[in-house]
């Protein structure tokens, strides 16, 4: 049987509008075509959706921060997108082939008709994809980077996992080149005691949950690899220690050139301390994975057994980026205001890619608006300074991210934060602690937050080579001190907040 179809020049564009209404509110196009109770219906769907949509924004964009680093929540939010997408493309071609729906039969449509409707009905369809497919595509990207950069379990009690180590030393050096400082340190061969610990450590506090010791302590790192360099040099070290209930902090500044750190009774290497700087130990223990309790990334978990034994804490979790990571994630969030404290001038600073221009910091004091690239230069100079006036700057910067990086900016970035993160950032941060942790940082302040910088000459017994041995006891009395004090107390301790040591 032949089709037949009454053509009028005024139905075409009424269908079309039509269907534009309904891809922009679901049974508007409906309603607008005299079909009301249809429309009545699809609207009190569409409501229903915004209703519940909106009442989760609502709850504040920590509430839906915790939401989106949830897996089983990104991937209940693909599957009502979807859900979502049919009934929105539903409603649309329905409005636009309501609204052309003939009176009654005349003739056959024309095939020029035909092909118009079709390409109306794939430009609506398009129409009414693109937010879907944009949401889909967030989401995955989301549930890609929660599932691929943090870990599936709480990181194995060092103690428990030491039980399982053989040792490894071996007569040869090590074959990474980010070791070679180490080998020439330990004589290229087999290792030789070192000099005995300044003291003998008792063990960290023992490895139960953060929840059970009222304190959770994360192992901030900032790796130096870039052109120009080889390997990885952790340059950055800071360890911030939050109290849950108080949501007080304290944040420790750790030098990169501490020598002779005492190594954490789980390691097997045969020596009582690190016999080079702090800061090549993660390329030593890559190069000798055997010689610390398994891991994936040995460099890491050497860093936080022998930090932790250091300032006598458990360190329960650790993030490490590289310079890239920093630049683009400073980028990603705006750029970051820091108040620079003294002028700080560096004629060329080493850029984080091969190739480009290197990096002119001339800052007057002031506070300063800087991208990606003045803060790296900001943070990493120490010509014309020191080692430990640039750790002061890189606790300034912290301070000014947490400060600035809220949750709405956050959001508002989420897309181009997850791939930045993926390519850049390693953690041992469980999933499953993300919505806690996320509640927890967001709630930080710096006038909350207790700086102490271990930094010489007041944090070392002394010095080998040029370069200072910590005082173990002094360290770890100033970091239990730092975490008993309140910040308000600081004045009679000696200790500072981020805020007053950076204003």
């Amino acid at each position: 049987m032949r089709t037949y179809t009454v053509y009028r020049a005024g139905r075409a564009p009424r269908a079309l509008l039509a269907g534009l209404l309904s891809a922009f509110v679901p049974g508007a196009g409906q309603v607008y075509s005299g079909r009301w109770r249809r429309g009545l219906v699809m609207l009190s769907v569409t409501v229903a959706i915004a209703s519940a949509t909106l009442l989760v924004w609502r709850q504040g964009p920590i509430f839906v921060l915790q939401l989106l680093v949830r897996p089983d929540v990104l991937l209940a939010l693909l599957v009502v997108n979807a859900l979502v997408f049919a009934f929105h493309a539903l409603c649309t071609l329905d409005a636009y082939r309501g609204a052309r729906q003939p009176s009654f039969p005349l003739r056959p449509t024309p095939a020029a008709i035909c092909a118009g409707r079709v390409a109306v009905v794939v430009l609506l369809l398009a129409l009414v994809s693109i937010p879907h497919i944009a949401a889909a595509y967030y989401g995955y990207r989301n549930y890609d980077l929660i599932t691929s950069v943090f870990a599936d379990d709480e990181p194995v009690s060092p103690l428990l996992a030491a039980a399982t180590v053989q040792p490894q030393v071996t007569s040869e050096g090590p074959e990474n080149p980010a070791a070679a400082g180490i080998g020439a340190a330990l004589g290229g061969s087999r290792a030789v005691p070192g000099p005995a610990a300044p003291a003998a450590l008792p063990p960290a506090q023992a490895p139960s949950s953060w929840e059970e010791r009222g304190r959770v302590n994360f192992l901030l790192l900032g790796g130096d690899a870039g052109p120009g360099r080889s390997g990885l040099r952790t340059d950055t070290m800071m360890v911030l220690s939050v109290d849950p209930q108080t949501e007080r902090a304290a944040l420790f500044g750790l030098p990169r050139n501490l020598i002779d750190v005492p190594f954490p009774k789980t390691a097997r290497t045969g020596l009582a301390t690190f016999p080079d700087i702090l800061n090549a130990l993660w390329g030593y223990a890559t190069a000798n994975p055997g010689l610390f309790p398994p891991s994936e990334v040995p460099g890491a978990t050497a860093l936080e057994q022998t930090i932790g034994g250091l300032l006598g804490l458990h360190i329960d979790y650790y993030a490490a980026v590289d310079l890239t990571g920093f630049v683009e994630l400073i980028d990603a969030l705006g750029g970051v205001t820091v108040n620079v404290q003294t002028r700080v001038y560096d004629a060329g600073v080493s850029p984080p890619y091969d190739g480009e221009p290197w990096i002119v910091v001339d800052l007057q004091p002031g506070p300063h608006h800087m991208d990606g690239r003045l803060a790296l230069g900001y943070v990493r100079t120490r010509w014309a300074t020191s080692d430990y006036d640039r750790m002061r700057r890189q606790r300034c910067v912290v301070g000014a991210l947490d400060q600035q990086a809220s949750p709405t900016r956050i959001l508002r970035s989420f897309p181009r934060l997850a791939s930045i993160i993926k390519k850049t950032m390693l953690t041992d941060i469980p999933i499953k602690r993300l919505p806690d942790l996320i509640e927890l940082l967001t709630n930080l302040s710096t006038a909350k937050t207790v700086s102490v910088s271990l930094a010489p000459p007041a944090y070392n017994s002394g010095w080998r080579d040029g370069y200072p041995i910590p005082d173990v006891e002094l360290i770890r009395r100033t970091v239990k001190e730092a975490l008993r004090r309140a910040p308000e107390l600081g004045s009679q301790t000696g200790l500072q907040t981020l805020k007053t040591g950076c204003a």
